[in-house]
C-alpha cells in the first residue's frame, strides 16, 4: 500500500512537473518557428539562410551558457535579430543603405540621444518592449526547466562561430548588397567578420609608417586664361543643414537666414542618388 501511494505521488508529480513545463516549451516552439518565418521573410538566398542560421544558433548558444533557460535564450535572441531587421529596414527606407558591422563602431550615445529626439514615441516603445521581456523571462524563469550544459552550450557557440567565420571569409559581401533591402541578418553577421579581420590586420586605417617617394614640388607658375572667365561662384555647403527640420529643436535668432539666398528666398535642391548625390 505504502509502495503503491509512493509511485502514485511520483506519477502526480511529474505530470503537475510537466504541466507547469508546458508553457514553456510552446513558447520555446513558437520563438524559433518565429525565427524561420524572419529567415523566410528577409532572407533571399541559401548561403544568406545558412549564415542566418549560424548567427542564430550562436546567440542561442551564448544565452545557453550564461543563462541555462532555452525559451529565454529563444526570446533574447530572435529579439535581437527583429531589433537588427527593423533598423536595417528604417535606414533602408531613409538613406538606402542596409545596416552593417561599422555602423556599431559608430554609434554613440549622442547617436541614439538624436534618434530619441527625432522619435519621441520610439523611447517609450523602447520601454514597453523591455518591460515587456522583463516580464516574460520573469514568467519562464522558473518553467524552463530543461538545463543545457555550459560545456555543451560554450562548445556549439565555438563550433557555430568558426561556421560563420569560414563562410564570411570564403564568400566575402559586394558593395551592391548594401544598397539591396533584403538579406538584413545574413549581411551584418558577414561585415561583421570581415570588419574584424580588417580590424585585425590593417588596423582602423590604413596608414604607413613612411614611404620612399617624397611629393614632387609644384613650380611657381600663374594661371593665364586665354579668354574672359564667367562669373559663376560654386558654393557647396555640404554640411550644412537646416536643423529645425527635426521637432522640438531650438535654435538661435537669425539662424533661418542663413540658409537664404542673396534675395531673401529660401530655395532646396532634391537629389536622387544611392552612395552620395554629392
Amino acid at each position: 500500500m505504502t509502495m503503491s501511494s509512493g509511485v502514485s505521488n511520483l506519477t502526480s508529480d511529474a505530470i503537475t512537473v510537466r504541466r507547469a513545463a508546458l508553457p514553456a516549451f510552446c513558447l520555446l516552439f513558437g520563438l524559433h518557428g518565429l525565427a524561420v518565418m524572419l529567415m523566410a521573410a528577409t532572407e533571399v538566398s541559401l548561403l544568406g539562410m545558412v549564415v542566418f542560421v549560424l548567427a542564430w544558433i550562436v546567440l542561442n548558444c551564448l544565452w545557453f551558457a550564461l543563462l541555462r533557460r532555452p525559451t529565454v535564450a529563444a526570446l533574447l535572441s530572435l529579439e535581437t535579430l527583429a531589433l537588427l531587421t527593423l533598423l536595417s529596414r528604417f535606414k533602408y527606407d531613409k538613406l538606402w543603405m542596409t545596416i552593417d558591422f561599422v555602423d556599431v563602431l559608430i554609434v554613440d550615445r549622442d547617436t541614439v540621444a538624436f534618434l530619441f529626439s527625432i522619435f519621441p514615441s520610439l523611447r517609450w516603445w523602447a520601454l514597453v518592449a523591455a518591460l515587456a521581456t522583463a516580464a516574460v523571462i520573469a514568467f519562464l524563469w522558473r518553467r524552463d526547466l530543461y538545463r543545457p550544459s555550459c560545456y555543451a552550450s560554450l562548445a556549439g557557440f565555438v563550433m557555430s562561430l568558426l561556421a560563420l567565420i569560414a563562410v564570411s571569409l570564403i564568400w566575402p559581401t559586394e558593395l551592391a548588397e548594401d544598397f539591396e533591402g533584403k538579406s538584413y541578418v545574413s549581411k551584418f553577421a558577414r561585415s561583421g567578420v570581415e570588419a574584424v579581420h580588417e580590424l585585425m590586420t590593417r588596423g582602423y586605417l590604413e596608414s604607413a609608417d613612411d614611404i620612399d617617394e617624397k611629393p614632387a614640388a609644384v613650380a611657381n607658375v600663374a594661371c593665364h586664361p586665354t579668354r574672359k572667365l564667367p562669373n559663376i561662384i560654386l558654393l557647396h555647403d555640404e554640411s550644412s543643414f537646416d536643423v529645425t527640420a527635426a521637432p522640438s529643436i531650438k535654435v538661435p535668432s537669425g539662424y533661418h537666414d542663413h540658409f537664404r539666398s542673396f534675395d531673401g528666398k529660401a530655395r532646396k535642391l532634391v537629389v536622387e542618388g544611392v552612395g552620395g548625390p554629392s
